[in-house]
């Protein structure tokens, strides 16, 4: 029969504030925005989430995009091999995770690269021209 002290210990070494559901968790998947076509575009958070509130405040954060225009595909493949770096289990990328909250959105220009347009968007324009007016 275990002591009720003892019980008492454990149940708070279980509930210890630096080990919860994002403890380990290092990626994390949400949409910015849809489409004019109906895509959704993806944005991926890699940080080390197991921060507290203080310390995600005092963390930079660096947004990267790819694939802008939908003739650069030559964009994907560095984007793609950034993420790879990002979530891999090495000391390089795991010291950045913990300083650093990385928001990567690997395709802007989702319409364009699903019709196979060089370097407009589903409506015939260059995004890259649409930035002084962002809605």
């Amino acid at each position: 029969m275990i002591h009720e002290y003892q019980r008492k210990k454990q149940e708070d070494d279980f509930q210890d504030p630096k080990i919860n559901e994002t403890s380990f968790k290092v990626v994390e998947t949400s949409y910015i925005t849809t489409s004019l076509g109906g895509i959704e575009v993806p944005m991926l958070t890699i940080t080390d989430f197991s921060h507290t509130k203080d310390e995600e405040l005092r963390k930079k954060v660096v947004v990267i995009t790819g694939r802008v225009h939908p003739g650069e595909s030559n964009a994907s493949w560095v984007v793609h091999g950034l993420i790879r770096f990002l979530l891999k289990k090495d000391k390089v990328s795991e010291a950045l995770r913990k300083r650093i909250i990385f928001k990567v959105i690997p395709m802007i220009n989702a319409d364009g690269v699903s019709i196979g347009n060089t370097r407009c968007s589903f409506i015939g324009r260059d995004v890259n021209r649409l930035f002084g007016n962002p809605n």
